[in-house]
């Protein structure tokens, strides 16, 4: 789920700004099936860990910063990780990556997202989805976009007309969350922009379809009973409908979660794929009405408890309390251990991230560290302490994500800078050294930077690091139109030659959100690397 990672910086540029033009040039929407093999790479896409998932065959998945990267089980005892450097890959970061398994055969989707400049401000864009049979084969979408410049256009939803604003840009066109109906055989892509749609995976060409959810005054919105007044727009009100910003979506058999920037839709899926949906607010005992996230634990009912992250959708991301139903959405109760306005003293103020559920506990990561909590006392939370030594080696406490492989027992957990496992059946901490990955195999060797993204209240610097034998260098680091910001001198510790940037020009002002570079010159050799940057102070 831990795209929200990238909600967080994104929705500090974007959250606020609807979008009132579309009137970038289309970029090309052509659907790739060049059933290229994954190709392993020696070495990790990028320290920020943003989500883990189970893979087939024992592996592991993490959405990273900078593209997909997996573990084996076999390679993982020699400290070896690995990129995908398949073509059919989004470009960019993974804001969201899932992977399901039923009886036997697996489907792993994931999205991507880069930075670009759109009227003047680096926004978030969208690059597509993918997606996987467990057979190292991907297949790839673009981002959804419409034939029609701007405006609205007449959609037929089952026999209803339910227009929607054309969306013709991937420009905050983000599919922040995706979800699998296995039983009808569609994807579907939670987008702040482009609203929620889907496409049916196994066509030899999929295509988009628009799924309509209720306007922010409406509780349900029932097959065959669309209301002549009906518009779908994502756009701020009165103009717009917060109900009508995807942010999560999950589907559990012939039920469907759809969160967005005004709560919680359940919608319940017809055997002609059209989707009665139930509209539900704070009104009606959500923590919050910005849904950023869902989770299913099974406790034993016919239908699991549903987890929602809510969020409070006024000053962004806050401590905030969870939300959770027994009963398919009829009551709605909460968890405030981490929301700010809670009384009790001992309870802490926290963002969380992420939730996952192991041998009847709860596992919650948070910008404050991991808290875990029994199934059978879902207010009763306690902090996992993290050996103090490896939080300084990584210079942060956040906690992105976790997961268990239980073959071998142990447990990984992502951050912003790198992994931090736990082997339970030894007891023992370890901190993997990602960027350090013996690879005899490469003919040099990256240059990282990290924590990445960098948010400029962190308290700690940029770290470019890479492994020579040479004792000097000298980074540059660019903007996005490749102009120098700032000259950065390197110094060696061990194997590593190192330099820090605390996030400002050689003016010594902090720059702007957005994608900057930096260069690093070996002798006759140039390495680059790509960086987001965060200002949010």
């Amino acid at each position: 789920m831990n795209w929200l990672v990238y909600i967080i910086f994104i929705i500090s540029v974007v959250f606020s700004k609807g979008p009132t033009s579309y009137s970038l040039p289309r970029i090309d929407d052509t659907i790739k099936f060049d059933n290229k093999y994954r190709v392993p790479i020696c070495g990790w896409p990028s320290l920020s860990i943003i989500d883990l998932r189970q893979g087939p065959n024992n592996s592991i998945y993490a959405g990273t910063g900078g593209g997909l990267g997996y573990i084996l089980p076999e390679s993982e005892a020699n400290n070896i990780y690995f990129s995908d450097n398949n073509t059919n890959l989004p470009i960019g970061g993974n804001p969201s990556i899932k992977s399901l398994e039923v009886n036997g055969d697996w489907i792993t989707v994931l999205s991507g997202v880069e930075t670009v400049t759109y009227f003047g401000d680096d926004v978030a864009s969208g690059t597509g989805v993918s997606w996987s049979f467990g057979d190292d084969v991907w297949y790839h979408i673009s981002q959804p976009q419409d034939t029609v410049s701007n405006g609205y256009i007449d959609y037929d939803w089952y026999g209803n007309n339910a227009p929607h604003r054309a969306v013709n840009t991937n420009a905050k066109n983000v599919s922040y969350d995706l979800s699998v109906d296995y039983n009808q055989k569609y994807i579907y892509a939670a987008s702040w922009a482009g609203m929620l749609r889907r496409f049916k995976y196994t066509d030899e060409f999929p295509e988009w379809e628009i799924v309509p959810l209720p306007m922010d005054n409406q509780d349900s919105l029932i097959c065959g009973e669309i209301p002549q007044n009906y518009y779908y727009d994502p756009v701020d009100p009165p103009f717009g409908h917060h109900n009508h910003k995807g942010f999560s979506v999950h589907v559990e058999d012939d039920i469907i979660w759809a969160g967005t920037a005004n709560g919680v839709n359940k919608g319940i899926i017809q055997e002609n794929g059209c989707i009665n949906w139930y509209h539900y607010t704070i009104d009606d005992g959500l923590a919050g009405d910005w849904i950023v996230g869902f989770e299913t634990q099974d406790i034993g009912l016919n239908y699991p408890r549903i987890w929602a992250i809510s969020w409070l959708t006024s000053g962004g991301p806050s401590p905030h309390g969870l939300s959770y139903t027994d009963n398919q959405g009829e009551t709605w109760q909460q968890v405030n251990y981490f929301a700010t306005d809670s009384s009790d003293p001992n309870d802490v103020d926290a963002i969380v991230y992420d939730m996952y559920f192991y041998n009847e506990e709860i596992y919650v990561s948070t910008d404050e560290g991991l808290f875990i909590a029994p199934f059978n006392d879902i207010q009763d939370w306690t902090k996992i302490e993290i050996p103090i030594d490896l939080l300084t080696q990584l210079n942060t406490e956040k906690i992105y994500s976790s997961i268990v492989n239980v073959n071998i027992q142990k447990m990984w957990f992502g951050t912003p800078e790198g992994f931090i496992t736990f082997d339970m059946n030894s007891n023992q901490w370890d901190v993997p050294s990602l960027d350090a990955i013996d690879c005899p195999d490469q003919k040099q060797n990256k240059l990282i930077a990290y924590p990445n993204p960098y948010y400029t209240d962190d308290t700690g610097n940029i770290t470019f690091r890479i492994k020579t034998n040479l004792e000097y260098g000298k980074i540059d680091v660019f903007d996005f139109s490749m102009s120098k910001v700032v000259s950065l001198d390197c110094y060696k510790e061990g194997e590593f030659l190192m330099a820090g940037w605390n996030g400002k020009n050689s003016n010594n002002y902090l720059v702007a959100n957005g994608t900057y570079f930096g260069r690093l010159k070996l002798g006759t050799h140039e390495f680059w690397t790509k960086i987001t940057v965060i200002n949010i102070k």
